[in-house]
């Protein structure tokens, strides 16, 4: 689960930056409640979302929520993008 949350964090990462993060390395050392509440931190949500995610006591239970959070986020990210992409490429020139 932890490798999954950071693997999503580091994809969401890529779709929102202007640059290439092509040496962004995934720390499997981390400790596992670092790695939830630093997803809770750094989720591109209202800052009240982020702050109820922190305040779930069960760890599993904010980490269960923030992927799914963060799993929500990027796949919106991402039709976006392609809907954004498939506009450019319908527009005459």
């Amino acid at each position: 689960a932890k490798l999954d949350l950071l693997a999503n964090q580091a994809m969401l990462l890529r779709e929102l930056s202007d640059h290439e993060y092509p040496g962004l390395v995934l720390n499997h050392e981390i400790p596992y409640a670092t790695a939830v509440n630093g997803a809770c931190a750094n989720l591109p949500v209202p800052g009240e979302i982020r702050q109820k995610l922190l305040l779930i006591d069960d760890l599993d239970e904010r980490e269960q929520r923030v992927s799914r959070l963060t799993t929500e986020v990027l796949e919106h990210l991402l039709q976006l993008k392609a809907s954004t992409d498939l506009g450019s490429v319908h527009q005459p020139n």
